[in-house]
């Protein structure tokens, strides 16, 4: 996806990724929905999860923030996977994917699993 980076008008508008990505909704649950590689290759994060979809962020508004050794982050120096409903969803009851709105004597129930390994 680096070599995607600011390529295209959506994230240009957003300043990098910030975009929802649906799953297929016959998937596997218990397959990986993400699986992230550091870059030295010694480092993996995989992400599980039952929601129909992630929101990727790539840190495209991070210049500025403190970070914990005293200095500042720059833009794109971190990211986010958030496991989640698409945005708006709400507003659009001809998506294909089950509703978030929860209805009252509802439990919400769904798993989102991080695991990082070590290579």
């Amino acid at each position: 996806m680096r070599q995607d980076l600011l390529t295209d008008d959506q994230q240009k508008a957003a300043k990098g990724y910030d975009h929802s990505y649906l799953f297929d909704c016959a998937r596997d649950v218990s397959a990986p929905v993400a699986t992230v590689l550091s870059p030295d290759a010694k480092l993996s994060l995989v992400v599980y999860t039952d929601k129909p979809a992630v929101q990727l962020y790539t840190g495209n508004w991070l210049s500025g923030t403190p970070n914990r050794e005293g200095g500042e982050y720059r833009d794109y120096a971190g990211f986010a996977l958030e496991t989640q409903f698409l945005p708006d969803s709400p507003n659009h009851p001809e998506w294909p994917v089950a509703s978030c709105i929860l209805q009252p004597g509802k439990a919400y129930r769904f798993f989102t699993r991080y695991q990082f390994l070590n290579h």
